[in-house]
């Protein structure tokens, strides 16, 4: 009995030494950026990216799971060892996390109504938010996640006073309010909403996107915890996306799901954006 518990604690102790660090990938379910469930589960442009650094990381165990911004921000404070596999930079978020040189482009958020609503606004081709938040009788409702500095400032500023609701979840509840009739507008990229209607079998054209003048284009960044751990992930990281990034493979998952129209676009910040930021580490 005494020679099998030995010889047991040996196999442990053996198990423990070779078993492979594990990388907690987090995420929340973002079409067309990252899939987590459903017929397309792991085919978004963000999902793309992790697979590729998963690939260029051998020695590490993966897992991949579902969690909020909030949550995640909240356990990157308390100083668990995970990742995020997309997340803009602000000043608050670096006081926790280490980011990576820029990974993904998005281009500019919109205001999406129902087309009853956008018809009763006079068809406006573009909307200051900031004017329309100031006088709108309108419902509406944001996800929590990163619009750009200017958007989150005017809701910040007039969200508390105005009927603009800041939820938790995904983005597909606030687009399920909107059809519903519940809420009269949302802010998304269109590209997000577009894929959604079509998978809710729903005609786009019931749904107006409108540019917002405070719009502007996003960049997000691989995030991981901030501790020695979290710099040693993201230094391993910066190495595989400046390797990866000039190659057309690359470019290729930035323009997933896109269109002839917002592939000009993507490719012209893709090149300002992402690729001049690895001219700038590799030297």
């Amino acid at each position: 009995m005494r020679l099998f518990l030995y010889i047991f604690t040996i196999l442990i102790t053996f198990s423990d030494l070779f078993a492979k660090e594990r990388i907690v990938w987090t995420a929340y379910d973002f079409p067309t950026y990252t899939f987590l469930y459903g017929e397309n589960k792991g085919k978004g442009k963000n999902d793309a990216i992790v697979k590729l650094l998963m690939d260029n990381m051998p020695e590490y165990e993966h897992i991949i799971i579902d969690m909020s911004t909030l949550r995640f921000m909240h356990e990157a404070k308390a100083k668990k060892n995970m990742c995020r596999s997309f997340f803009a930079r602000t000043k608050e978020r670096e006081e926790v996390v280490y980011f990576s040189i820029p990974s993904m482009v998005y281009l500019g958020n919109s205001i999406i109504f129902r087309r009853n609503t956008y018809e009763e606004l006079g068809h406006p081709s573009i909307i200051s938010f900031e004017e329309f938040m100031k006088k709108t009788k309108y419902r509406g409702a944001v996800f929590d996640r990163f619009y750009g500095t200017k958007i989150d400032n005017i809701i910040l500023k007039f969200g508390m006073m105005h009927n603009i609701q800041v939820r938790f979840g995904d983005v597909s509840n606030n687009l399920k309010m909107l059809i519903s009739g519940r809420i009269d507008y949302i802010i998304e990229f269109p590209s997000v909403i577009n894929y959604l209607l079509k998978n809710y079998r729903l005609n786009i054209e019931d749904f107006i996107s409108v540019p917002l003048k405070e719009s502007e284009n996003i960049v997000t960044c691989i995030s991981c915890t901030k501790n020695e751990w979290g710099k040693n992930i993201i230094s391993r990281v910066n190495e595989i996306l400046i390797r990866e990034i000039p190659t057309k493979r690359y470019q290729d998952i930035v323009l997933m799901w896109s269109n002839k129209k917002e592939e000009d676009e993507l490719i012209k910040y893709y090149n300002s954006e992402i690729k001049s930021n690895v001219e700038v580490h590799s030297k």
